[in-house]
C-alpha cells in the first residue's frame, strides 16, 4: 500500500531540468545562430533563458519549442482547482434550489 502511494505522488510531482539537458539545450541554440535561424541578441536572451528553465516548459519555451517539453508539469494540480470549483457552484446551485423549494412550500403549503 504504502509503494503504490509513493508511486502516485512521484507521479504528480513536478519534474525538474537537469544541468545536461540544459546543456543540450544551448547546443541546439548554438546550432541554430550558426544555421542562420536565428540572431545574436535573440541567441543570447534564448541562452539565459534556458539557464534560467526549472520545469520542462520553461526549457521549451525558452528555446521556442527545440527542447524540453510543451506539456505543463502542474497540469495535475490545475485539473483538481477546475474540480473543486465546478464542485463549489453545483453545491451552491443545489442550495440555491432548496431555499427556493422552502420558500414555495411557506408561501403556499397546499402545493406541497
Amino acid at each position: 500500500m504504502a509503494t503504490a502511494e509513493r508511486r502516485r505522488r512521484r507521479e504528480h510531482e513536478q519534474p525538474l531540468v537537469e544541468l545536461r539537458e540544459k546543456h543540450a539545450a544551448h547546443g541546439l541554440l548554438r546550432a541554430e545562430l550558426r544555421g542562420g535561424g536565428i540572431d545574436e541578441p535573440e541567441y543570447l536572451r534564448r541562452r539565459d533563458r534556458v539557464y534560467q528553465a526549472v520545469t520542462p516548459r520553461d526549457l521549451w519555451k525558452a528555446t521556442g519549442g527545440r527542447a524540453g517539453s510543451r506539456r505543463r508539469s502542474d497540469w495535475w494540480a490545475i485539473r483538481k482547482s477546475i474540480a473543486l470549483q465546478l464542485a463549489i457552484i453545483v453545491f451552491a446551485a443545489l442550495a440555491m434550489l432548496l431555499i427556493l423549494w422552502g420558500t414555495i412550500v411557506y408561501l403556499h403549503p397546499s402545493a406541497a
